[in-house]
C-alpha cells in the first residue's frame, strides 16, 4: 500500500488524469496506469520540465492532502526500477543529485501519464474530419486548446510562422 502526504501538485495532476482518462478511475488505477505508462518512458525531462509549468491557481480549491491506495508486489517491483530509471536520467541531465523521494516520484510519474494521455488525445483528434468552412470562433478555440494542450507541437509552430511571415509582410 502507498500512502503519502501530497500538494496541490498532485490534485491538479490527478484532476489532469480524470479529465484525459476515466473520470471515476481509483488512486489505485491511476498508479497503475502511471506505472505502465512509466515504464516505456526515456526521457523523464519532459515530466520534469511539465511540473515547472504547473500553476498554484489552476489546482483545485478543496483537495485531500493524502493519497492512498494499494499496489501489488509486481507494481511496487516495477516502480523500484522506473524509480532507478529516472534517477538515472536526471542525474545525467543535472537535474537531481540526490536521491528522489515517494512524493516527487509519484509527481514525475504522474506529470508523465498526463503527457502520454494528451498525446493520445491530440492523435484522435488529428484523425477526426475538420470542415473547410471554420469560423472565426471555431479557429479560436482550436488555437487556443493547441496551445493549451501541445504548446510544443509542430502544427503550433507553422502557425507561429505564418503570423510572424504575414506581420512582417504588412
Amino acid at each position: 500500500k502507498i500512502s503519502l502526504k501530497v500538494g496541490w501538485r498532485h490534485a491538479l495532476l490527478e484532476k489532469e488524469i480524470r479529465q484525459y482518462s476515466t473520470p471515476d478511475a481509483s488512486r489505485g488505477d491511476i498508479l497503475e496506469k502511471c506505472i505502465s505508462v512509466g515504464k516505456t518512458c526515456t526521457d523523464w525531462t519532459i515530466p520534469y520540465k511539465m511540473l515547472s509549468r504547473l500553476r498554484l491557481e489552476n489546482a483545485p480549491e478543496d483537495y485531500s492532502t493524502s493519497w492512498q491506495c494499494p499496489i501489488s508486489d509486481e507494481s511496487a517491483s516495477d516502480l523500484e526500477e522506473i524509480k532507478k530509471q529516472i534517477q538515472m536520467n536526471l542525474k545525467e541531465h543535472g537535474i537531481i543529485f540526490q536521491k528522489i523521494q515517494q512524493q516527487y516520484l509519484l509527481q514525475l510519474l504522474m506529470a508523465n501519464l498526463v503527457e502520454e494521455l494528451k498525446g493520445e488525445s491530440l492523435k484522435v483528434k488529428e484523425k477526426e474530419n475538420v470542415s473547410n468552412n471554420l469560423t472565426i470562433p471555431e479557429i479560436m478555440a482550436t488555437l487556443t486548446e493547441l496551445v493549451l494542450t501541445d504548446r510544443d507541437s509542430d502544427r503550433l509552430i507553422k502557425i507561429k510562422d505564418i503570423l510572424l511571415d504575414w506581420g512582417n509582410g504588412r
